[in-house]
């Protein structure tokens, strides 16, 4: 079940940000945040999301590191959940 539910996660991040993408060439910051939130969909979901996005990382600092904050902000409200809940 819990493969089942991963996998439904990560079409659904991956179908978040073509959407993102297709509202891109609207005026405005329309797609970024889509874009953003299919991504960190996606990231959560993916073991080799992760290793691509460690990868960029390393090589696009100042450009990866917002994105990480948003990520470790996310990974921390959900380990004080589960921590709640035992």
């Amino acid at each position: 079940m819990e493969f089942i539910r991963r996998k439904l996660l990560l079409i659904l991040g991956w179908l978040i940000i073509l959407i993102g993408l297709a509202l891109g060439p609207i005026p405005g910051p329309g797609g970024i945040p889509i874009i953003a939130a299919g991504s960190m969909l996606v990231l959560s979901q993916s073991l080799t999301a992760r290793k691509q996005f460690v990868r960029l990382q390393k090589k696009h600092p100042k450009f990866m590191n917002p994105i990480r904050r948003l990520l470790s902000k996310r990974n921390k409200k959900k380990t004080a959940e589960k921590a709640n809940e035992e």
